[in-house]
């Protein structure tokens, strides 16, 4: 269904018309079970009662319309057939007749224990769907066959499921209770000619547990292997991400860079540069150290092309979420900002400004100071004191100033 919360996102939006098809439609449902946006029923109210109330949960939400299908014998909900007879109800298991079964080849290069637990799982899955037996016993038949053309052992199969027959529905539909364990996994991208690690890791264990600290941190079993997949043929030879044209800085050149994420403040409000100007002098001055939009630790200049007007800040956050703070002070009009104060006095777009750090504090000792201090040199030479720029003079020393880090 896409991203990882839209099922979340589905469930939630599904909520209130839940609630009202519970509470407020012409006739009651009886159990309205849903999952996604399928929902099942024992309908006991009539056939036409069925018709209104499809028009009325229809009618709860313009863009969302259910689709009637019922059945007095039969009735198919995602991979479950329900079948009502002489007043009893039994389940076999469904499937499209789009469905190829084309289950994981045996010959798919996975780790073993991945492909042998595949019959087991299948043999589970029918055991648990289809309550007859005979049904069960036929559908086995089916399965087997479908795992045979995937290249599956005969005996493999075979073997595992039995061991599936040998549990009952009923056990199988229980709710598990969850036994807390701690797992370490190590983890390592899968290579079909990898040796087993799992004996390596029993048989050499005991060098671990010399030191019963660590005994007691990684108990037994408590270490994995835990294999993650490499590229395939596919993304080696067409990789769906390109690779960027332009080369990346580099990070001994002097100059500010623009990242090439998708970062608002690279792509809109600033450009890379080794060069800044005085607005109120026309002097030019080179960024003598590497910095980018993550860069902490900067002195920065502000530039209003509509007014050719500057202002001289520092941070100690990263750049990019200072300037955050300064878009988010001008579109809500922070009066005690005076970027904002200007933005906001006559009309202003965002692009007017342009942000561009011009020097990085290196020393990792009373670095606030130095970030004061040098706010104030580039402040006099610049000359972004009011009304040459954008600075107050009674800012720089005020107890009050902003400190922006984490």
């Amino acid at each position: 269904m896409g991203p990882k919360n839209a099922c979340s996102y589905a469930d939630l939006a599904m909520g209130i018309i839940d609630e009202k098809a519970k509470t407020q439609g012409p006739a009651t449902p009886r159990y309205w079970w849903r999952y996604r946006d399928d929902i099942v029923d024992i309908w006991t109210h009539g056939l036409t009662k069925l018709h209104e109330f499809t028009n009325f949960i229809n009618s709860l939400y313009p863009t969302i319309k259910f689709e009637l299908v019922y059945s007095t014998t039969k009735l198919n909900v995602l991979d479950v057939s329900i079948h009502l007879k002489d007043g009893y109800l039994t389940t076999d298991i469904y499937s499209k007749p789009t469905d190829s079964h084309l289950y994981l080849p045996h010959s798919s290069s996975h780790p073993i224990h991945t492909k042998n637990a595949i019959p087991y799982s299948v043999g589970l899955r029918l055991r648990r769907i289809c309550s007859v037996d005979d049904t069960y016993m036929k559908r086995c038949q089916e399965y087997k066959h479908y795992l045979l053309q995937q290249g599956y052992n005969p005996k493999l199969i075979d073997k595992q499921f039995h061991r599936a027959t040998s549990l009952s529905q009923d056990d199988l539909l229980k709710p598990k209770s969850q036994i807390t364990k701690k797992v370490y996994p190590l983890v390592l991208d899968f290579n079909p000619i990898l040796p087993n690690i799992s004996k390596i890791l029993k048989k050499h264990i005991k060098l671990l547990y010399t030191l019963p600290t660590l005994k007691e941190i990684f108990p037994e079993g408590s270490i994995i292997p835990a294999y993650r997949r490499t590229k395939n043929l596919k993304e080696l030879v067409a990789p769906s991400k390109f690779k960027n044209k332009c080369p990346l800085p580099d990070f001994t050149s002097p100059g500010f860079f623009t990242c090439n994420n998708k970062c608002d403040l690279c792509q809109n409000y600033s450009s890379s540069s080794r060069i800044f100007y005085c607005a109120a002098t026309g002097r030019s001055y080179y960024i003598k150290q590497y910095i980018t939009c993550t860069t902490k630790n900067v002195i920065y200049l502000l530039t209003c092309s509509k007014c050719n007007v500057q202002y001289i800040g520092s941070t100690s956050t990263e750049f990019k979420v200072r300037f955050r703070n300064h878009k988010s002070h001008m579109l809500t009009n922070k009066k005690t900002c005076v970027v904002a104060t200007h933005f906001n006095h006559t009309p202003h777009e965002l692009t007017d400004l342009a942000f561009l750090p011009i020097e990085r504090i290196t020393d990792t000792i009373e670095t606030n100071k130095k970030l004061l201090s040098r706010e104030i040199y580039w402040t006099a030479q610049l000359r972004t004191i009011f009304p040459y720029g954008l600075n107050k003079r009674n800012e720089l020393n005020s107890k009050k100033r902003i400190n922006f880090a984490p």
